[in-house]
């Protein structure tokens, strides 16, 4: 029989893998955070009270690793801020206090509203680069600051809850499903009112933007109208002034609402099926409408409007004409737009939204508003309206004079008789300032310093 082989030798143990170091260019060291080198400074006892801040801060925040990270840096940048600005570690806690969280960020988000009578029409009427977005802005006398300006928002969304939501398709309508999360804040650095992308799963319906010393937020019209987007606003800048540290009170009879009291059922109410129903409208169907010239830009919006005007002229004017301010403006639109025409026939139509409120009282915060044909409004037929000259003051009463006559019988300078339309330059509204336009520039916030766009 053969010997047997020698048993084999056991494998000596495989020493521990040393991890990996990185290898730092000569020259250069890692350095800590602004934040990490911050807390290194602070005392003892600063140290345990932002500890006991930070933790206060985790135990009410219930969201996803990713957004409860970020606004765990958010609270960070904010308290940077006001260690650069030279305010205490207990005042700048007692300013970013954790019950202006709420339990907004540690519930689950269970709930989702239908969309009022006037908002069904908005996601139908969407097309391909077009929505219906408005927007609503603010002026401040500094620039705005973004660390606060974010703190701002991440306290302002719960007192409107039917706003943290995303538009979802449902079998017969759209409806409004809670979405919970952190809602940042975008600097501005493309043209107002561009579209909101609402197809992605979460995604927002209203952005919060800034430029410079400008708050502006944009809506997407299924959510409310200006009324509440207004009160949004407002209450958002008074947050914000507060964590300034320039305190103001609410005033829920101006729009400013207390961000820490509970909403009420009635914001989010939709109050056309207790509005008393009247007589059959009439509609704008069945009639031939005007054709007007020309092609519409790809791009909207195409042009961005800066004006300075004279509210208490355009005021007087308008009673002279025993007419409200929006009836003469209206009058105005409808003599611009047939003088820019050649079309003789049909009916030019100028859907106007008329708040409700002042009908039916409500405190709704949605979009109780009924479009009404601009004509009942003015008080003239379509084609029965008052001249004006470029100047903005009536000419005369009667039918409409293509050539903007004035007294005297002469056609009016940059009268559309001559042009094929009047020179921005030449026009002028009540006050004397002039009314210009010019073509958006991508990249610029969509502003000139100083002024501020309209955009529908």
């Amino acid at each position: 029989m053969p010997d047997p082989k020698p048993p084999k030798p056991p494998k000596p143990p495989k020493p521990p893998k040393v991890p990996k170091q990185r290898r730092s260019k000569p020259g250069k060291q890692l350095e800590p955070s602004p934040f990490a080198a911050y807390i290194a400074s602070l005392s003892p006892e600063d140290k345990a009270l932002l500890d006991d801040f930070l933790y206060a801060v985790r135990r009410h925040l219930a969201l996803s690793k990713r957004e409860n990270r970020q606004i765990l840096q958010d609270f960070y940048a904010a308290l940077l801020y006001y260690h650069q600005a030279g305010l205490s570690l207990q005042e700048a806690c007692q300013r970013l206090g954790v019950e202006n969280l709420g339990g907004f960020y540690a519930r689950p988000p269970i709930l989702w509203y239908s969309l009022d009578d006037a908002a069904k029409i908005y996601p139908l009427a969407m097309k391909h680069g077009q929505m219906s977005v408005f927007r609503l802005s603010a002026y401040l006398k500094a620039p705005v600051v973004p660390e606060l300006l974010q703190m701002a928002l991440t306290f302002t969304i719960k007192r409107f809850p039917f706003f943290a939501t995303t538009v979802k398709k449902g079998f017969f309508w759209h409806y409004l499903d809670t979405a919970k999360g952190r809602y940042a804040l975008e600097p501005e650095q493309e043209i107002p009112c561009r579209p909101l992308r609402i197809s992605r799963s979460g995604s927002k319906s209203f952005r919060v933007l800034y430029y410079n010393n400008r708050i502006s937020v944009e809506y997407f019209h299924i959510l409310t109208d200006a009324t509440g987007g207004m009160s949004f606003l407002k209450t958002l800048l008074s947050v914000y002034l507060n964590l300034l540290g320039h305190p103001v009170q609410p005033a829920p009879q101006l729009g400013v609402l207390d961000p820490n009291d509970l909403p009420t059922p009635q914001e989010a109410a939709n109050e056309f099926p207790h509005a008393q129903k009247g007589g059959r409208a009439a509609g704008f169907g069945g009639r031939p409408a005007l054709q007007l010239n020309g092609a519409l830009s790809r791009r909207k919006p195409c042009y961005v409007l800066h004006f300075r005007l004279d509210a208490a002229a355009l005021k007087q004017v308008a009673q002279a004409n025993h007419a409200t301010v929006t009836a003469y403006i209206l009058a105005l639109l409808f003599l611009a737009a047939k003088a820019s025409n050649d079309e003789l026939t049909g009916d030019f139509s100028i859907q106007v939204p008329v708040n409700m409120r002042k009908f039916h009282p409500s405190h709704t915060l949605r979009n109780p508003f009924a479009p009404v044909p601009g004509d009942q409004l003015t008080g003239y037929p379509a084609g029965d309206l008052p001249a004006v000259d470029p100047a903005g003051r009536p000419a005369r009463h009667g039918r409409y004079d293509p050539g903007h006559r004035i007294p005297g019988g002469q056609p009016a300078a940059g009268s559309p008789v001559h042009q094929g339309a009047p020179s921005p330059d030449r026009v002028r509204l009540p006050g004397g300032y002039p009314l210009y336009h010019h073509p958006v520039q991508p990249g610029h916030g969509g502003a000139a310093p100083g002024y501020g766009p309209l955009c529908g």
